[in-house]
């Protein structure tokens, strides 16, 4: 992910700072082709960041990451936050990994929850885009739109 990260900052300047180069094609260059270690895209985006007099870092769908690699990810952000004063991170989850991101992050938090007219509204255009419309009852249909946005649960926004 950080490295996903580093390549979208990096493709956002005029032209990619040699070390970026070099450490991509280090890397492309052992036998295995592995990626760059946390560590080492950590200090390329660090030095990368400071380039920029703002930046911002988007990750939606945290509570997707894979659970066993969120410690190391979260710490990386945090460091990458202390080292980067004009850098704000804005990090989206649902409210199950609310608790952990709290161990990392003691910013503002915003919750979000959308209206149950707002999800049976798109609920209602997504079916209206079904492929194959004769597959679905209109009794099922009923039930879907009744269902779903009453179970919908809440997110939350972390802005660091």
């Amino acid at each position: 992910m950080l490295g996903a990260i580093l390549k979208q900052v990096a493709s956002g300047l005029e032209r990619i700072p040699q070390e970026i180069e070099a450490a991509f094609q280090g890397s492309k260059s052992q036998l295995d082709g592995r990626e760059l270690e946390t560590g080492a895209i950590v200090k390329l985006l660090i030095s990368t960041l400071g380039i920029l007099k703002r930046s911002y870092i988007c990750v939606g769908g945290l509570g997707e990451f894979p659970q066993a690699h969120r410690p190391e990810f979260f710490k990386s952000l945090v460091q990458v936050i202390q080292e980067s004063p004009g850098t704000r991170l804005f990090l989206t989850g649902r409210p199950h990994i609310e608790e952990e991101m709290e161990l990392y992050f003691t910013s503002m938090k915003v919750p979000i929850k959308p209206t149950e007219e707002d999800i049976q509204n798109y609920l209602t255009m997504r079916l209206s885009n079904d492929t194959q419309p004769r597959v679905m009852s209109p009794d099922l249909r009923e039930e879907i739109l009744r269902t779903i946005p009453k179970k919908i649960s809440d997110m939350y926004v972390q802005i660091s």
